[in-house]
């Protein structure tokens, strides 16, 4: 046998041995395992423990027509909300100030609420902006992009602050909010050499993008430790940003990054009205993964001794807990008893946040994710 011949065959054996790994994990990994069959209610509202009317939508995407980095349409991404019985879509286009046309600021397409706003790409980091009037493209900065933000009325939000392509490197100093998880961070992230876990899971995402994006969504507990860093300091509202881009499974890549809101009336048609309330709710929302049961709400909230956290769920796939943490500590823990759980813990100014937690089916053994987070600050007067 030649010297090529040999290198040759060991090639193939290194390949071989590579290969066959892989092939036994997308087996695993492609076996249907029920993650995404959730089914949110027609129009995105049901009444829940975040008051009388829950509202489902998501927040942050980009559209093919402006962001030349997305592959998705909006009629496309707009049919998948509407499938999906979500109410309300926020753009992100980046540098695009009037993504739905001049003077537009919202309107209903297909029965779903389109609300503009714009992701502008400074070098130093990307602001979320939701003002009611528009902004302009081209700032180089944070230090242009945030002061015309704030002078339009905001709300101006520091997008996946903590995302290792694209971090948040100025002071947070006048900034409304901070995203607190999103695909960036989730599977963007990933790219950070040497690549072996973006291989694994874009491998997983391929073969079952529910069960990929349930082990990646929920929240990122890098902007989660940033929030509870920072409010305590100044006003700083959590956001839920899903960054959509059309790069992944769309409807996975919506229900395991949705928004819900806790609104005081149903979402209005008038389409100006119903824009007024997605954006006085959007700064206390709570962020979940539907993909391994619905989340019918989640409250937090202070009393004048007690702490409190209520949660529904319907449809998980495995055992549940609601958790209250408090500056990074757990508090409490209690296991959910038909779709309901409840929590209560000796009142302690600062930040405080709820979590769901599912316990499902994972590549090997069983995974424990958070199906949903909701912060909270509370006061050291004992007011608000």
């Amino acid at each position: 046998m030649t010297p090529g011949a040999r290198r040759w065959r060991r090639a193939r054996a290194v390949v071989a041995l590579f290969l066959l790994p892989l092939s036994l994990l997308a087996l695993h990994t492609a076996w249907p395992r029920g993650h995404g069959d959730v089914q949110l209610p027609v129009g995105g509202q049901w009444s829940g423990p975040m008051g009388a009317f829950t509202t489902a939508g998501v927040v942050h995407v980009h559209t093919a027509e402006h962001s030349p980095d997305a592959r998705a349409p909006r009629a496309a991404l707009v049919a998948a909300a509407r499938d999906n019985h979500l109410a309300f879509l926020v753009l992100a286009d980046h540098e695009a100030p009037q993504p739905l046309g001049p003077g537009v600021r919202a309107r209903f397409e297909d029965g779903v609420l389109l609300v503009a706003g714009s992701e502008w790409s400074a070098d130093d980091a990307h602001v979320f902006d939701l003002s009611p009037t528009p902004g302009r493209a081209g700032y180089a900065a944070v230090k242009d992009a945030l002061p015309d933000c704030l002078a339009r009325g905001g709300p101006c939000v520091a997008a996946h602050p903590t995302a290792w392509r694209r971090p948040w490197r100025p002071a947070l100093t006048g900034v409304h909010g901070v995203e607190i998880h999103s695909s960036m961070t989730g599977l963007g992230d990933r790219v950070r050499p040497p690549f072996f876990s973006l291989v694994a899971t874009a491998w997983t995402v391929l073969l079952n993008p529910g069960y990929g994006l349930w082990l990646e969504g929920a929240f990122d507990p890098a902007a989660v430790t940033l929030w509870e860093a920072y409010a305590p300091l100044q006003p700083l509202a959590a956001y839920c940003g899903a960054d959509v881009h059309g790069l992944l499974p769309i409807r996975e890549n919506m229900l395991a990054y949705t928004t819900l809101l806790a609104l005081d009336a149903p979402l209005s048609s008038d389409a100006a009205v119903a824009h007024h309330q997605v954006l006085g709710a959007l700064g206390n929302a709570v962020c979940t993964n539907m993909l391994a049961g619905r989340v019918e709400g989640l409250t937090l909230s202070h009393a004048a001794t007690t702490v409190d956290a209520h949660a529904r769920l319907t449809g998980a796939l495995g055992p549940a807990s609601l958790v209250l943490f408090h500056d990074g500590e757990e508090r409490a823990r209690v296991v959910f008893v038909d779709g309901q759980a409840r929590l209560t813990a000796p009142r302690v100014a600062g930040p405080w946040r709820a979590v769901v937690e599912v316990d499902t089916p994972g590549a090997w053994g069983r995974v424990n994710k958070s199906a949903a987070i909701r912060l909270h600050l509370v006061p050291v007067d004992g007011g608000g």
